[in-house]
């Protein structure tokens, strides 16, 4: 019986969770954010449905992003940052997430409106053929992020999200 319920926590799936980590008054805040499929399958397709609030306008800005990998027992590990193709993923810091934005969504930071917003897109994700084989079953599993954002100038902490509990499988 103890195995069983052993076995029945691990296996448990939760729904992505959200937390604004920094001050009320910074200026960006996530109000809400899905994901689906759930868990994200790689290669495939994934929906991002979200809503935010967008105080101030910036465009001298860093971003730091931290991914821990949940493992048995809710031991964190973190991701390193690595190329995968033109783009980095894991725990990466951006010093022009601009450009960023521009080459990955067509977006550019000027021209963002401010205020409340909801968006949905879909993001493509290839397959891991530059990741050894070997390697691939690891990606499977649940992963912690958090994304600070931080003026370069005044070096204020401009937005800090916690997305909890994203489920990959690969």
């Amino acid at each position: 019986m103890r195995m069983f319920l052993l076995l029945l926590f691990v296996g448990t799936s939760y729904a992505v969770s959200l937390n604004n980590c920094g001050s009320s008054n910074e200026s960006i805040k996530l109000n809400s954010l899905s994901l689906s499929p759930d868990p994200i399958r790689i290669p495939g397709k994934t929906t991002i449905d979200i809503n935010y609030t967008l105080n101030s306008r910036y465009t001298n800005f860093r971003v730091d992003i931290e991914v821990k990998r949940v493992l048995l027992w809710g031991i964190e590990v973190s991701v390193p940052c690595v190329n995968v193709g033109d783009y980095e993923v894991g725990s990466c810091a951006y010093d022009t997430p601009c450009s960023l934005l521009q080459t990955t969504l067509n977006v550019s930071c000027n021209e963002v409106p401010l205020g409340t917003f909801q968006n949905s897109f879909d993001v493509d994700i290839p397959s891991l053929d530059m990741i050894p084989s070997f390697l691939q079953g690891l990606v499977d599993g649940t992963y912690h992020v958090t994304i600070k954002m931080a003026d370069k100038a005044s070096g204020n902490q401009l937005a800090c999200l916690e997305i909890r509990d994203i489920n990959i499988d690969a």
